[in-house]
């Protein structure tokens, strides 16, 4: 596989991670990608997808590209204050990358990073089959830049992802500085699930999309951690790891009134991704707590 792979979005919390694993995977001239807020390496180029000319002009200098689309704001509550902002970010770049790449009839490939707020949080444990209802602003957003990816001649991938864990993610961080750096009780919610996906496992499961796309038959990859988990219960896998005194944990549950926290978020990896969960949801927890460990501890 030779074709250039441009991570849209390069700068992100996922960007940040995907790239530089990336290059050790592929040769330096086939990985490139984008930033807006933070160049963290020279050879990123700036963009800013809400100005659709230069996004445009971008898709068109890279016809033949591996388009990888992580930017965007994934702040549910800012884009529940800001539903035109939400939009501008996260569906409108999608209509016209797709419009581009249509209108041109060019072969660029397109891997888009959706997320586990499409679905509605009563049910819990979506497989790739569920219908998606979306209850939030963000979730909204995603789901209509999905929709106009389904209705498209073009090549493309959803994937779908659910809590993404690692360094620089804020719950992992906040979480790991109340362990390592503090003494106090930590609060967690106790009823409110998810699917803790590991940096570690996302990357590889990206990659296997990227070697295979042509052979993946399927339009919307669900790529996540297998173990439906509340947070205080993730929580308590960190405290065991750390040998901390899991009394310091504290079970709290959300009020879901008003707010736009969802009862279960949990999801269902697809098929495509069971050999990166052979060796076990732990081993990638235990990466990043080791991480953690390094970066918190004093």
């Amino acid at each position: 596989m030779n074709k250039e792979i441009i991570i849209i979005g390069a700068d992100s919390f996922i960007g940040g991670h995907l790239f530089p694993y990336l290059l050790t995977e592929y040769s330096c001239s086939q990985i490139s990608g984008t930033w807006f807020h933070n160049q963290f390496i020279p050879a990123l180029s700036f963009l800013d997808i809400t100005d659709d000319k230069s996004l445009e002009s971008f898709i068109t200098e890279h016809p033949e590209s591996i388009f990888i689309i992580l930017s965007g704001n994934k702040d549910v509550r800012f884009c529940e204050m800001n539903p035109e902002a939400a939009y501008s970010l996260n569906t409108k770049p999608i209509e016209t990358i797709v419009s581009v790449i249509q209108k041109n009839d060019f072969p660029a490939k397109v891997l888009f990073m959706s997320s586990d707020y499409v679905f509605d949080g009563t049910e819990g444990n979506y497989s790739e089959a569920h219908l998606p209802n979306p209850m939030t602003v963000y979730g909204k957003t995603k789901y209509s830049a999905e929709k106009i990816l389904l209705n498209s001649s073009i090549q493309f991938k959803i994937i779908r992802s659910s809590a993404v864990m690692g360094y620089g993610g804020v719950f992992f961080d906040w979480l790991m500085r109340e362990l390592l750096t503090k003494e106090g009780a930590v609060s967690l919610f106790s009823n409110t699930y998810f699917s803790p996906t590991p940096l570690e496992l996302l990357c590889k499961g990206l990659n296997i999309v990227i070697q295979h796309f042509s052979s993946i038959e399927k339009k919307i990859l669900h790529l996540c951690g297998s173990s439906r988990m509340s947070r205080y219960e993730f929580g308590c896998i960190a405290a065991d790891y750390f040998k901390i005194n899991k009394d310091r944990l504290l079970p709290v549950e959300a009020d879901f009134i008003g707010s736009t926290f969802q009862n279960d978020l949990s999801m269902k990896p697809g098929d495509l991704f069971a050999v990166i969960e052979e060796i076990g949801p732990m081993d990638y927890f235990a990466g990043l707590f080791k991480e953690a460990q390094s970066q918190y501890a004093l």
